[in-house]
């Protein structure tokens, strides 16, 4: 008995993890390519078995495919007739594109007006949280587009953007980032929120005859206006180690006299600083004088008490300069600055 030769026909097909797709195939007869009905199709993804389906009227075979969580790309996607009694095998082959699904996240970002600041968006694949490359993100800041950025190293994409002068201060505002998706990977958004920081009073403070970092130390922050009034304040800062600190303010834009205060250090106050309402003050220096162990704000003969009640000890009492023991190095400190009185 000659069988009769036929012929697969397997369209390409794309889906992404998790998804349900029908593969088809169409299995045809040479001699007049007419379909042929009720015969079983076995497919393939990647050279593994998946299903199999049974030809219909017009020898069309499909298989709904619940896809696998496997590494995004094309992939082989095969279907196989195994012959019968009155026909050949046949097989056919084309592609599957597995599409990976991905995620991003946006980090916080505050700001002051004028200020430049980079959001940041992480896109990664679920499969394994790789981040894919060369893809473009899409931006939009309080509603309006704001430029498009690729993923580099990670995944990571960045955008830099210039805090409008006349933004509304708080943490009203909206940032989208925005991965329209490709033939690997599907589209995939986000939106965070950003903070527009109020303005502040930006200092330096120098910490006299301290040996340690400065770093952690304590300021007191207080402001006046004009008229000698305090109009914030005294407020508790922590320094940098650069001796840097930033008081926030509501306060509107004007002149203000600015005075700083350590623990054991004398206060000391700038008058003329100038408040902007972008990005507030220039820096303000202040150097501190030290020996006001008891934090009274005079260097007087508590403050000699206290460094001699405590000599040769550890301290922390009476160790002016922070170095572990109370000896004549703190002994000096008050000696050389006795009698000074700190500013208002």
């Amino acid at each position: 008995v000659n069988k009769g030769a036929t012929t697969l026909t397997v369209p390409a097909k794309s889906g992404s993890f998790g998804s349900s797709v029908t593969l088809t195939a169409t299995l045809t007869r040479n001699s007049d390519n007419t379909g042929l009905s009720g015969r079983t199709v076995t497919f393939s993804v990647g050279g593994v078995a998946v299903g199999s389906g049974t030809t219909s009227a017009s020898g069309v075979a499909s298989f709904n495919w619940a896809v696998t969580n496997t590494v995004p790309g094309a992939y082989a996607l095969g279907a196989s007739f195994a012959g019968d009694a009155s026909y050949l095998a046949s097989s056919g082959s084309s592609t599957f594109t597995k599409q990976g699904l991905t995620a991003i996240a946006i980090n916080s970002v505050s700001g002051q007006r004028t200020a430049t600041v980079t959001f940041q968006a992480t896109l990664t694949r679920t499969f394994d949280n790789a981040g894919p490359i060369s893809r473009a993100i899409n931006w939009t800041i309080d509603g309006v587009a704001a430029g498009t950025s690729f993923t580099g190293t990670g995944g990571i994409a960045t955008l830099n953007y210039v805090i409008p002068a006349g933004a509304t201060l708080g943490a009203g505002h909206t940032v989208k980032a925005e991965f329209l998706g490709d033939t690997l990977y599907v589209g995939q958004s986000t939106t965070a929120s950003w903070q527009v920081l109020n303005p502040s009073f930006n200092g330096r403070s120098a910490f006299q005859n301290w040996i340690p970092s400065v770093a952690g130390q304590i300021v007191q922050v207080t402001v006046r206006n004009s008229a000698d009034v305090v109009v914030q304040g005294p407020t508790t800062l922590g320094v940098d180690s650069s001796g840097s600190w930033q008081l926030f303010t509501s306060l509107g834009a004007g002149t203000y006299k600015v005075s700083v205060k350590g623990s054991h250090w004398l206060r000391r106050q700038v008058t003329g600083v100038v408040l902007n309402t972008t990005t507030g003050t220039s820096t303000i220096i202040t150097s501190l004088i030290n020996g006001d162990g008891v934090s009274d704000n005079v260097i007087d003969l508590s403050d000699y008490t206290q460094v001699v009640v405590a000599f040769n000890s550890a301290g922390p009492s009476g160790d002016l300069n922070g170095d572990g023991i109370v000896d004549l190095s703190d002994y000096t400190v008050v000696v050389t600055n006795f009698n000074l009185v700190g500013d208002p």
